[in-house]
């Protein structure tokens, strides 16, 4: 009988593309790609033979069955089968289709009637009825053909006009009309049932997917969205071969989109972020437009549409050969087309959006300034034409000059956050400007002048620790030569100084135990020594000096001035033949400790009533034998102390300049006989004010062609150029140094 052969049973209670479904939930990786396919073709090439041979018998027996089911190209029968999934390296739909032609053959060669045929037609929706409530699959119930009487459907039947040829035609279209409805509903109750559990984990992970029609809790939403993909058979399509095409596709779809859900949620799990920039061999910067589909290397500047998000998707540091997806400031990924054209239009990250960076040389971590490459999913480079000034494209299969860019890490507040560097600037009298530094990889580093050429010496500090805190330099002119001082990550204060060698302390300054915040030293000419002002753990000023051959340390004498809250700078005082120090107190008010009559004095009376709200700066006006401090005052304005027959306070000759931002540092300038000093904008770029005809003047758009600041700023006087010089951190992670070259700023940039 026709519903007791099993065929037709499994066909009612799963549907066929219910069983295809349950070849994706339980044995899509079990064949690979390689033996998937030469079992499709055996398989395959099976089914090809058995169906002409099915077709001879219906024309032998003369049946008079037709349609896609029924014809002799043994052609279109094996794409037909090469186009369905496999189970269990069998294919479910190919045998089903087998079965239920030799079903209908078999009640041909009976001769039944149309009234027995339409009999078994009744039970067998009327079973698929009853599976399709059980389930709930809703929408697909108020269709006018799912009624669950029997008499309905057996009436329904024997009201078909025509031979029993035609009937059993209309037969076969109904029934996989029936289970197509049925084989969808279960598919995409599953497809919800997932996607909502997707949903949920993502919100633990606070992944930040979502709400949208991907991203929801909504299991109806789901379920309305998978049955748009499977389509509706009555209006799809009119014949099993045609539908059965669509049902395919529209399980594919659903089971990428399942795959890359589960994908993102595992890279939101594991994945670090990255704020960078991409910079071609000709200096531009790569950009993705506001269409949010070109990607172009024409940009001058970072910010904005040029700054992209560097996904890393296993975590951890940035490495050589690292999997990444690059995200635009639109909240689109790049993507890879196989043409080798760049998009830049994807919503979600999957095969095309996903990339591999590699270390243009060598291997291991990669760091801001590398020069990298990027290879996509086909195997192929990403490329700035002309290198740069174009479009980009990714269909290089060779690596040159055009498929080089360097790596620049920006933004604030990302997990690719630069880390902060301490620049120290000082002048050699032999070398020029010289300048110490903290890279990426937190050593110190040391620019200098040899030669006429500039060199960068990163391996000799290493043997005394990363760098974590203040860094001040000095220059000694007993030793010829720049040393510094700086806090290691252990601590304690360092000391790096030349003598036919570079030589290091750190015992020395365990005495006063560890310390914090800022640095400041100077050169002591009456004991030809270096000396050193630091903040204790504690919060207290502390003095480290050079007397009876070994560095002493006092620790008491600064403590009548209260804890340090922020900055120091100190200075020495030539006609008191002493160092000073200015340092910002607990009550945000300045303190000033001198030599008097071989004691230590303090001053914060005299500066009361002027609060510092920021960094400070002092030196030794060599005319007015004094020393004076310049520090950021209320409202964000720049403030002076100088002493000129007592003390004055100027807070009205820098309120042009607008408010400082950030660093101050200033140097005296010989030549004008006035101090100069840098400071940072609100803007964030760089000003510099100096005393022009009795009048201070400010000067900014020189300094627009470097970065905008970020770290601290280190002022030194240059007697070559008889101007003062500035070093500086920028936003692009680099030191910035402006000399004056011919009458005019020049600039420097020094990587990391």
């Amino acid at each position: 009988m026709f519903l007791r052969s099993k065929s037709i049973n499994i066909l009612v209670r799963y549907g066929c593309f219910g069983l295809a479904l349950l070849w994706y939930m339980g044995s899509a990786g079990a064949v690979t790609q390689g033996t998937e396919s030469e079992t499709k073709k055996a398989n395959c090439k099976n089914y090809e033979i058995v169906s002409l041979g099915q077709q001879q018998r219906n024309l032998k027996l003369k049946c008079g069955y037709f349609g896609a089911m029924w014809h002799s190209n043994a052609g279109s029968h094996y794409k037909w089968c090469y186009a369905s999934p496999l189970e269990s390296s069998k294919n479910v739909l190919a045998d089903e289709q087998i079965k239920l032609r030799k079903e209908m053959l078999a009640s041909c060669a009976k001769k039944e009637s149309v009234k027995t045929i339409c009999k078994r037609y009744a039970r067998a929706v009327v079973t698929a009825i009853k599976q399709n409530r059980k389930r709930r699959c809703g929408d697909v119930q108020r269709h006018t053909a799912w009624s669950a009487s029997y008499s309905t459907q057996l009436k329904f039947c024997a009201g078909i006009s025509g031979k029993k040829v035609s009937t059993w035609n209309w037969v076969a279209q109904q029934l996989f009309y029936h289970r197509a409805l049925l084989a969808r509903c279960s598919a995409c109750q599953h497809y919800a049932k997932r996607s909502v559990a997707q949903y949920k984990t993502a919100q633990q992970k606070k992944c930040g997917y979502g709400p949208n029609d991907r991203w929801n809790g909504d299991i109806k939403r789901h379920f309305r969205v998978c049955s748009q993909w499977y389509g509706d058979p009555r209006h799809k399509a009119k014949d099993w071969n045609n539908y059965s095409k669509i049902m395919q596709r529209g399980l594919l779809k659903f089971k990428k989109d399942l795959l890359i859900r589960k994908r993102q949620v595992h890279v939101c799990r594991t994945k670090k972020t990255y704020q960078v920039c991409l910079k071609s061999t000709n200096n531009h910067y790569v950009v993705s437009l506001g269409d949010k589909l070109n990607v172009r290397a024409d940009r001058k500047a970072c910010k904005g549409w040029e700054i992209h998000t560097l996904v890393d998707v296993n975590g951890g540091t940035l490495n050589h050969g690292d999997a990444i997806y690059i995200r635009t400031a639109h909240k689109h990924y790049w993507s890879a087309q196989p043409s080798g054209i760049l998009q830049a239009n994807r919503t979600e990250p999957w095969t095309w959006e996903q990339f591999r960076i590699y270390k243009v040389s060598g291997k291991g971590r990669i760091a801001n300034g590398t020069k990298i490459a990027i290879k996509s999913a086909h195997k192929r480079w990403l490329a700035a034409y002309q290198g740069g000034g174009q479009h980009v494209l990714i269909n290089r299969t060779k690596r040159s000059s055009w498929e080089t860019f360097t790596l620049r890490f920006v933004g604030a507040g990302t997990t690719a956050k630069s880390k902060r560097a301490m620049v120290a600037g000082v002048f050699s009298p032999r070398r020029g400007a010289e300048v110490f530094f903290r890279g990426q990889d937190g050593f110190l580093r040391y620019s200098y002048v040899h030669g006429g050429r500039r060199g960068l010496d990163t391996r000799t500090f290493r043997r005394g620790g990363k760098v974590q805190g203040g860094t001040s330099a000095v220059y000694s002119p007993r030793l010829r030569h720049a040393q510094v001082f700086y806090r290691g990550v252990d601590g304690y204060l360092h000391h790096f100084f030349f003598g036919r060698g570079w030589g290091h302390e750190v015992r020395a300054f365990r005495q006063g135990g560890k310390i914090q915040g800022a640095i400041s030293s100077l050169y002591a000419p009456q004991r030809k020594r270096s000396e050193v002002f630091v903040v204790a753990r504690n919060g207290d000023l502390q003095y480290y000096y050079f007397a009876g051959g070994r560095w002493r340390l006092d620790k008491s004498t600064f403590r009548q001035g209260g804890k340090v809250k922020g900055a120091v700078s100190a200075t020495y005082a030539s006609h008191r033949r002493h160092a000073e120090v200015f340092f910002r107190g607990r009550n945000n008010r300045l303190r000033y400790f001198f030599l008097h009559n071989g004691r230590w004095m303090m001053d914060a009376n005299t500066f009361r009533n002027a609060p510092v709200t920021g960094t400070l700066s002092a030196i030794y006006h060599k005319k007015h034998r004094h020393s004076e401090v310049f520090f950021r005052g209320k409202g964000g304005y720049l403030n002076r102390y100088y002493f000129h027959r007592g003390w004055h306070f100027d807070h009205k000759s820098f309120r042009g300049a607008g408010r400082v931002s950030g660093d101050i540092s200033v140097v005296y300038d010989a030549k004008r006989g006035q101090p100069s000093g840098f400071f940072r904008g609100a803007d964030g770029y760089l000003r510099f004010f100096y005393m022009s005809g009795g009048r201070w003047r400010i000067s900014s758009r020189s300094f627009r062609r470097g970065a905008k600041v970020k770290g601290k700023i280190s002022a030194v006087y240059s007697k070559t150029s008889k101007h003062p010089e500035v070093f500086y951190q920028g936003d692009d992670g680099r030191v910035h140094f402006f000399s004056v070259r011919r009458g005019g700023w020049a600039l420097q940039v020094f990587p990391w």
